[in-house]
This record gives C-alpha cells, structure tokens and sequence, in this order.
C-alpha cells in the first residue's frame, strides 16, 4: 500500500524526449487534477522512427497519441524515439584503383558520421568522391553525414605510363639517360 501526497488536489508530470534530436511531443510539463489525464502526440524527426511511450522503464504505448492517467506526483512520461538505419555502401571506380579505407559498407544510423580515405593502388592517382551520383570533393579524406540511403564512390585516374623501347648498338649493353619532371 502506498500513498501520494497531492498540492492543491494536483499532481505534475514531466515530459521527456530521448534522444533530444528524436523528435517533439504535443504539451510540455504541467498539472493535472489528482487522477485526471493528459493527451501527449509524438512527432519524429526527419531519420527518426518513434519507439514508444515509457513511464520509468515500462513501456505504456506504441501509438504516437496516448493518454495517461496520473495519480502520482511528479510523473516523467517519456517519448522515446530511434534514429533509422540506412544501407550505405562503399565503393572504387575503377575497382583495381584503390582502396577506401575507414568506415565500411553496412547499416548505418540516421546522423551517423562517417569518416572515408581514398589510397591510391600503384599506377593511379585520386581523382574525387561521388555520393548518390553527385560530387562531392577532391581530398582523399571525406566525412559524410548519413541521411539516407547513400552510395559512396572513390574515382582513380589511371597514371599515364610511357614505354620506352630502345635497340642497343652492338657493342652496347647499357644506356644512360636523364629523366626530369
């Protein structure tokens, strides 16, 4: 058996959003009567799904709009929200290029930041970063934001390589040369 003590015949609640970046709720913190109740509507942010509504660790709904009835005093209410989850895959043109180095291909969260470097294979040179199709720098190193969905390209130039051939003077069995830049 336990009791509450109510001021004025009212009890407080308090409204949180985890994380902060997630998403919105309709009302903030407030009073209601003793045993009375209060609407909350949950919206997400943009790269954000809602996970529910959560008094301490239970979960009191999934639905977006709930109403609670509050008999204690000082009642968190809490809308929790998860950031989605995006395939982005990793990727050289031409393949035999290079390498990306750092972050991988895989599911990756909304917000998430990704950190790539470009290394050249022998014979080629970096020649930038595309994202979904779009340029997107000219360094070797690139931080990307996820968003969405995103296919990200390191482009290599193949190093012209000049051939030289060359017949030897009888009698020759070396040649000497100057190669300047």
């Amino acid at each position: 058996v336990g009791w509450s003590q109510l001021v004025d015949g009212t009890v407080a609640y308090k409204v949180v959003v985890t994380p902060a970046a997630g998403g919105q709720v309709s009302s903030a913190d407030g009073t209601v009567a003793a045993c009375g109740s209060v609407e909350l509507t949950a919206t997400p942010a943009d790269g954000y799904e809602f996970a529910g509504w959560y008094i301490g660790d239970e979960r009191q709904s999934i639905e977006a709009t709930a109403t609670f009835t509050l008999d204690a005093p000082l009642t968190t209410i809490e809308a929790r929200f998860l950031a989605e989850a995006y395939d982005v895959t990793v990727q050289c043109s031409p393949a035999a290029g290079g390498v990306i180095e750092g972050d991988g291909n895989g599911k990756r969260n909304y917000g998430e930041v990704l950190h790539f470097t470009a290394v050249p294979a022998q014979y080629y040179e970096f020649d930038g970063w595309t994202v979904n199709g779009e340029d997107a720098g000219s360094e070797p190193a690139l931080d990307l934001t996820v968003q969405g969905a995103t296919v990200v390209t390191a482009r290599f130039a193949a190093i012209e390589r000049v051939t030289i051939d060359y017949d030897l003077m009888a009698g020759w069995n070396w040649v000497s040369f100057g190669v300047t830049d």
